[in-house]
């Protein structure tokens, strides 16, 4: 397994990149606004099917612009199992102990609200609990690594690797909290974001470790269900 401050080889080709980048606000904001207003105008779009329009869209855009990337990195992972398996077993124990330190801090601050993308999460679970599961578990990690560390941190990473890491991290924190900071007009609830600094950490050394995706895919599908089977039991 390489060092993680050596030279990292970025396979995607300078149009995935582009196009990549085109989409990510696209995905980010345009998308989720866009339904939101459509389902509160039309009444006829509940929380599932909210989802699977918006995560439709990101497989569509994998599938017409990124497979060729996703099959060579997948090329990669069978040529170099071992390293491959090492930085998952290791992102897996450097996720451990920063889950560990982060449920410190919380029961230092006393009572803390649960997170509200995992309430959110899990209150249309009760309701379509196998789409939700689905997408959670499955094809969220593979939009989510394409585009937060294929498209954004491979792309700034030949530039900066500090620069890399800061704005892939910063994204990636925000992605998963600022509709709820908008729509309930509490910007304190971008604090939230903090809580995925550490999973965010991990996963990126993963892929700038191994320059393989589909190690930080299969990571990162293994932490949200391991999160959500958690999430359920503890509801």
């Amino acid at each position: 397994m390489r060092a993680g401050g050596g030279s990292f080889e970025n396979r995607m080709t300078p149009v995935q990149t582009a196009l990549g980048w085109c989409y990510f606000p696209l995905h980010f904001i345009l998308l989720p606004v866009l339904l939101r207003l459509y389902a509160a105008v039309s009444g006829t779009l509940d929380g599932a099917g909210i989802n699977l329009i918006y995560y439709g869209a990101g497989t569509a855009f994998l599938l017409f612009v990124m497979l060729p990337w996703l099959r060579d990195s997948f090329d990669l992972l069978l040529d170099r199992p071992g390293s491959c398996v090492r930085g998952i077993v290791t992102a897996a124990a450097l996720s451990f102990g920063c889950s560990l330190l982060m449920g410190l801090l919380l029961m230092a601050l006393g009572d803390v609200d649960p997170n509200p993308n995992d309430t959110e999460i899990m209150a249309q679970a009760s309701r379509d609990n196998g789409v939700i599961m689905s997408l959670a578990i499955f094809i969220g990690p593979l939009i989510e690594e394409t585009l937060f560390r294929g498209v954004v941190f491979g792309s700034l990473r030949r530039r900066s690797r500090v620069l890399a890491y800061l704005v892939s991290l910063f994204l990636f924190c925000l992605y998963h909290v600022w509709q709820y900071a908008v729509y309930n007009g509490d910007i304190t609830m971008l604090l939230y974001g903090l809580e995925y600094i550490p999973i965010g950490l991990v996963i990126t050394w993963c892929y700038e470790s191994t320059e393989c995706i589909w190690t930080t895919i299969f990571f990162h599908m293994a932490n949200n269900a391991l999160t959500f089977f958690i999430l359920q039991g503890a509801g």
